[in-house]
């Protein structure tokens, strides 16, 4: 895990209006900038803690601004332990990071970077949730969809603005997609890898849980701030269809149980979960696919699993719940771990 921070600017009129201020606050507060940690992990960047305040933020230069795509990374951008260089993968992460804080408004943060996986190859997609600093908007989250033309590309365009309303639901679609049903849009994401699947539904349901303590529904006043980016989608037509497709991740769901006597998708059931343990085991859950997982089982039961998908991932789902226990490092960090060896009985 690497560790990156982002020093970004304030809101500026542009945003939002001060009331009362000086000349003197006015031309102090444009030099203050927020500063915003993130822990770098395969396919997934999470934001670890809030951003300074702006009264508690460093002053800079004259006119502080975010770090334009070439500029080099600042010192902070590190290792997991604080010395040397980020590997080639996480400097290339941290760099997309950048690039994507830059597409946001300066009250807006990102909560969760996670990579999907990508029909056209060199094509990357990311899916953000996007949390705002707006008082009145601070229970509201938008999800952007992100594309880059390749990894090495120098800019990034929007391709898909999806506000989570009180309504929204999420559910498995198998092989490692999930589907987000809000305000009558679903669309459909597929992480690269079941860590990145982990984080990421962890963080959307969170937002959930948000969204519908608030009443989030639409035509009120509530996710206003998501029309900014309705209005920036700016990705090619291919990339936009992409984030529409909806039929080749669809689920094949197992054919429903006899009653009075044990199913033949029971006893199936029975035996992926008597292997899944083992095939997780022997897993590196950063770049495991959960199509890889299913394919692994196929080889050690000697059938099809493709109508199990839905089962598969909710039971690595359930394993990864029961096995990753969490330790406090700082009052914003907690390591998890992925030892599946340690903890099994």
């Amino acid at each position: 895990m690497a560790l990156v921070t982002v020093s970004r600017s304030p809101p500026t009129s542009g945003h939002s209006t001060p009331v009362g201020p000086t000349d003197q606050a006015s031309k102090r507060g444009s030099r203050l900038q927020r500063r915003q940690s993130f822990a770098v992990l395969r396919g997934a960047v999470l934001r670890l803690q809030d951003g300074e305040d702006e009264g508690e933020a460093a002053e800079a230069g004259p006119e502080v601004v975010e770090r334009p795509p070439g500029e080099e990374q600042p010192h902070g951008d590190q290792t997991d332990d604080g010395h040397g260089p980020q590997s080639p993968r996480k400097q290339e992460q941290s760099q997309h990071l950048h690039l994507m804080v830059e597409l946001l408004r300066p009250q807006d943060d990102i909560r969760l970077a996670a990579q999907l996986e990508a029909a056209r190859p060199p094509r990357l997609r990311y899916l953000l949730v996007v949390s705002t600093r707006e008082h009145l908007s601070r229970d509201e989250t938008v999800l952007l969809g992100v594309d880059f033309p390749d990894s090495s590309s120098p800019s990034c365009t929007l391709g898909l603005v999806l506000p989570l309303w009180s309504d929204t639901q999420v559910y498995l679609d198998g092989d490692g997609g999930f589907s987000v049903t809000s305000g009558g849009q679903s669309r459909i994401f597929k992480p690269i890898s079941i860590q990145t699947m982990w984080a990421t539904l962890q963080v959307l349901h969170q937002a959930c849980e948000a969204a519908l303590g608030s009443g989030l529904v639409p035509g009120g006043s509530a996710l206003t701030w998501a029309g900014h980016y309705q209005d920036r989608l700016s990705s090619d037509q291919s990339c936009l269809n992409e984030w529409m497709a909806m039929a080749d991740l669809e689920s094949l769901r197992p054919p429903s149980a006899k009653p009075g006597r044990p199913s033949e998708q029971e006893q199936m059931e029975q035996a992926i979960r008597a292997e899944l343990w083992d095939v997780l085991d022997t897993s590196d859950l950063e770049s495991v696919t959960s199509k890889e997982i299913r394919q692994a089982l196929e080889l050690r039961l000697g059938r099809p699993l493709e109508q199990y998908r839905d089962f598969i991932d909710n039971q690595m789902l359930l394993l990864m719940a029961q096995q990753d226990r969490a330790s406090r490092i700082f009052p914003h960090l907690y390591l998890v771990s992925s030892s599946w060896r340690d903890s099994q009985p």
